[in-house]
Order: structure tokens, then C-alpha cells, then sequence
């Protein structure tokens, strides 16, 4: 899916929907493609096993430093609507 001409990932975990830009920085892998993970609300690279928070888009867990957009989504019915992110905080 792409916001704005940027390509944001979405997650649904319990019902709660998740945007997030969709590039590892680490080294630009689809996270659309990652293993997310209900329990911690998270999603995890699938090239080097980054670990990005769904909810803020920090990182979690190597080899990335740099956090990924995290976008505020609001449904309506069926559809999914993305807000501006928030700016990334430094982690």
C-alpha cells in the first residue's frame, strides 16, 4: 500500500490495525514481508531480523539504529485511513 507516494506496511493484530513505512533501515527490506509478532506488537525483518514496534515504529532489536515511520490509521467501515506519521523518535 502506498501513503503519499511512500509504501507503509499494514498489520492487523487483535483487531487493531498498524501502519509502518514499509523499508527496513537497515537495508531497505519489505516488512510487509516480516514475521509480525501479536504478543509483543511487533514485526520482525525478514533479511537480518530487525525488530520494529508495530505501535511506534522504534526498533526493538539489531541490526537496525534507525527507527521506521509509524502512521496514524483511523477505520472507517472497511476502509483504512492513514494519517501523517508521527515523526520518528530516536531510539
Amino acid at each position: 500500500m502506498y501513503a503519499g507516494g511512500d509504501a507503509v506496511a499494514l498489520s492487523n493484530v487483535q483487531g487493531t490495525v498498524y501502519a509502518i513505512a514499509n523499508r527496513c533501515t537497515h537495508a531497505r527490506a519489505s516488512l510487509s514481508e516480516g514475521t509480525v509478532d501479536p504478543a509483543r506488537c511487533t514485526v520482525t525483518c525478514p533479511w537480518h531480523e530487525g525488530v520494529f514496534s508495530l505501535e511506534t515504529g522504534q526498533v526493538l532489536g539489531g541490526p537496525p539504529s534507525l527507527p521506521v515511520v509509524a502512521y496514524r490509521v483511523k477505520l472507517e467501515g472497511d476502509t483504512v485511513l492513514i494519517a501523517p506519521p508521527h515523526p520518528p523518535r530516536p531510539g
